[in-house]
């Protein structure tokens, strides 16, 4: 079904609170001074916004994204929560987190599911100058079906910086379902369905009702997303180690109450895939996961090593070694859009690159952060005896064979974290016997296919 055609221009701004002084302005027509003012009106009714203290707020939205074609069909019915979460910081900052989920719309008498999709087009939200930025989101643990009967992890969360306080918020999302997709804007473009990344003549619009939001809590963390940051464009480097955590308090001890894990080792489940449907359609990621370790620190930080070794797949009739690759990339991880490298270690035995060259691979890398998280974006370069990709967070134009230049090919490492009873809910927990682990390694291929994940488990082995 069609709902075609030039991408749009993304243009990057900073994501940060503007608050507009009441002041006389200059205007040069009448049709400039009626905009303002109906723009000032707009921010007058959101007037409780500006006496919100530092803290964690509850507050009520709704999603429309209606397209008149096929009869009228709201694809924004039912996909968020009525309830979503607003960060005020000390500074006066907001971040605010929608939650969304499956659901389902009618296409003439055809009743599908509907679910938005990020696996090749990012969430975003248009700032009032109509610049689009792009929005932290977190994947679901279950998934969808699209129309090409693919299993989808969907987004289940979107986290912005609203650059004003507004009644809505045009966002940017690919709402796609069992029978077709649509890239909604802010309307710009001419694209039609079945386009992910392609502005079309479809608005989506989230409500915030700013009068209902109540106050949970003087405390507040910034949530931790999967996204590659907040910005359209931005691919931040940093060396050594972060800290990511917002949180007001300085108890180290909220974040293991937090997530119900006392102090010790652990041995989360996870899965493993790094597919590229091209020649012939090929899972890079297969059998390349030897372990992952979580350990809960003293001070409430938690580092997590993953363990690698080297494994093979099939490229057409060609058998080769694939493995991590340190030689010209150092292997890392992403925090709010921030590349860190992480720790490593390197192998006793060596095996071979396409050109025929001995090299010792990534059989550790080790990282720490502050607050637990279901996925994480990785940096790593993929090598094999024939030939090499580098993964990252998906916001580069590199390809095959570019050690350390960022691609459109994303790796993400997802972390079952209720496999070892992690909950939101404090707790101790058992660690009992040795849990499976995994990990999730989606990738766009080289021609823009489609990202199929495949998990890959394994029994984890406890290491002294």
């Amino acid at each position: 079904m069609e709902i075609t055609d030039d991408d749009d221009e993304v243009a990057v701004e900073d994501s940060e609170i503007i608050v507009d002084d009441d002041e006389d302005e200059v205007y040069e027509s009448a049709d400039e001074e009626d905009e303002v003012a109906s723009d000032a009106a707009t921010e007058e009714s959101a007037s409780t916004s500006d006496t919100l203290s530092a803290g964690t707020y509850s507050i009520d939205v709704a999603l429309s994204a209606y397209i008149s074609a096929m009869g009228g069909v709201e694809f924004g019915e039912g996909l968020v929560d009525g309830e979503a979460t607003l960060i005020v910081d000390d500074s006066g900052n907001y971040t605010l987190t929608i939650n969304t989920t499956k659901s389902s719309a009618t296409i003439y008498s055809v009743t599908c599911d509907t679910f938005i999709d990020a696996t090749d087009s990012t969430p975003g939200y248009y700032t009032k100058s109509g610049s689009l930025i792009y929005a932290g989101y977190t994947l679901s643990d279950d998934t969808a079906t699209d129309g090409s009967g693919n299993a989808i992890h969907y987004v289940d969360s979107i986290s912005f910086d609203p650059d004003t306080v507004r009644d809505t918020y045009t966002m940017y999302l690919y709402v796609n379902s069992s029978v077709m997709g649509v890239q909604f804007c802010d309307g710009s473009g001419s694209g039609a369905s079945n386009q992910p990344g392609v502005a079309t003549p479809y608005i989506a619009t989230l409500t915030v009702d700013w009068d209902s939001a109540k106050l949970i809590s003087t405390e507040y963390t910034v949530p931790e997303t999967t996204s590659d940051g907040t910005t359209a464009t931005t691919d931040d480097t940093t060396s050594g180690s972060s800290s990511t955590s917002s949180d007001s308090s300085d108890d180290a001890d909220d974040n293991s109450a937090t997530y119900g894990l006392s102090a010790g080792t652990y041995y989360p489940s996870a899965s493993l895939s790094a597919y590229i449907s091209a020649m012939g359609g090929v899972e890079f990621g297969d059998g390349l996961l030897d372990d992952v370790k979580v350990v809960v620190n003293e001070d409430g930080t938690y580092t997590i090593t993953v363990y690698f070794t080297t494994s093979s797949v099939t490229i057409y009739t060609v058998t080769c070694d694939t493995f991590v690759d340190a030689s010209d990339s150092k292997p890392g991880y992403y925090l709010n859009g921030k590349l860190y490298y992480a720790d490593y270690t390197l192998s006793s035995k060596t095996t071979k690159d396409a050109d025929g060259n001995a090299v010792h691979y990534v059989d550790s890398m080790t990282f720490t952060v502050d607050e637990l998280s279901s996925s994480y974006y990785l940096y790593l370069y993929v090598n094999s005896s024939v030939m090499g990709v580098q993964f990252c967070n998906g916001s580069g134009s590199g390809s095959s064979n570019q050690p350390g230049v960022t691609t459109p090919y994303k790796a993400i490492l997802t972390i079952n974290w209720s496999s070892i009873g992690a909950t939101v809910d404090s707790g101790s927990v058992s660690t009992g016997d040795a849990s499976r682990v995994a990990l999730w390694i989606s990738v766009l291929c080289l021609a823009g296919a489609a990202v199929v994940v495949l998990a890959v488990k394994k029994k984890a082995v406890a290491r002294k």
